[in-house]
């Protein structure tokens, strides 16, 4: 009974599931992701909801309308695309709890808050789209972001001296 209940709950708290994978645009630098609570994943939902508002406060008051009115008739017609659910959460909030380490020559600084915060656009976007993908996309359903880069057991491709993932 023991074994069963450990069994269970080997895949239900943050950091049970980790990832390592090679930055696409920067071979030889490796980001360690993990899996996100559900207030974590929440806030980067929440703070994309307040940024698309911001943005649409700038609009004229005409095009918002009209942008709200295409959307209703495309949700009615079909899901959201992966692209479109992406755009929705923060890119900022999902790298900051989804991200728990790096290693690499253009990673020699620790991995703070203060540090992923600094990250430029074009990595912060790579790991922002990995961290989506760990936590809201059901599996199967391809990456876009380098899975031959992927480090967790599917993929033999490893930094040299650098410790396999651990998986549970």
């Amino acid at each position: 009974r023991n074994e069963r209940r450990q069994g269970r709950s080997n895949r239900v708290c943050k950091g049970d599931r980790t990832e390592e994978r090679e930055v696409s645009h920067e071979p030889g630098n490796w980001f360690t992701f993990t899996n996100l609570t559900g207030p974590e994943l929440d806030e980067a939902d929440l703070q994309g909801t307040r940024r698309m508002a911001e943005e649409m406060k700038a609009l004229p008051e005409s095009v918002v309308a009209e942008g709200m009115a295409r959307r209703r008739e495309a949700a009615a017609a079909a899901q959201p695309t992966p692209e479109e659910e992406f755009a929705g959460y923060d890119k900022a909030t999902l790298v900051k709890y989804g991200v728990t380490a790096w290693l690499g020559p253009k990673c020699e600084r620790a991995c703070t808050q203060e540090e992923l915060a600094r990250l430029d656009a074009k990595t912060m976007e790579w790991a922002a789209r990995i961290v989506f993908e760990m936590n809201v996309r059901p599996l199967g359903e391809g990456s876009g972001s380098g899975d031959s880069s992927r480090r967790d057991g599917s993929d033999s491709t490893s930094p040299p001296s650098s410790p396999e993932p651990i998986e549970s």
